[in-house]
């Protein structure tokens, strides 16, 4: 009983950490269904890594990350970047879900950094789009 209550509270604590990197939206609407981003420190110096994984509600021409609008942590603004299959952001291969990964190169390191995302779904007959605000993460040493 003890190693149960000990591995439910382990679990419990990595799940709470975990929340403070990732940020899930479910909300109503004609084409997403549920947008998933997580802004996190690089591997190599001044990189922030965003991660996106939009589910739409059903099958799109057009699905991914439209934007990306990179802030400091005190709120200074630094760049937007447009997602384009060159970049990755965006597939235009159709399907109900696409996920992604942008790397900012450009950070300073001991700098935090986060970012306001928007989704995007589309087919012939519309789109929709949302936007929500990642986390922030230090750029490493």
């Amino acid at each position: 009983m003890r190693k149960i209550t000990r591995s439910i509270l382990i679990l419990f604590l990595i799940l709470t950490l975990n929340l403070s990197v990732i940020h899930a939206v479910s909300r109503a609407s004609r084409y997403i269904s549920q947008f998933l981003i997580i802004c996190d420190s690089g591997n190599n110096r001044g990189e922030i890594v965003i991660e996106g994984s939009v589910v739409a509600v059903r099958e799109t021409t057009k699905i991914g990350i439209a934007f990306l609008k990179i802030y400091e942590e005190n709120g200074d603004y630094i760049t937007t970047i447009i997602g384009n299959e060159e970049n990755g952001l965006i597939s235009t291969n159709g399907g109900r879900s696409y996920s992604c990964s942008y790397t900012y190169e450009d950070a300073i390191p001991g700098v935090g950094y986060y970012a306001v995302v928007t989704a995007y779904a589309g087919d012939i007959n519309g789109f929709d789009t949302q936007e929500e605000t990642t986390s922030v993460a230090w750029a490493p040493y």
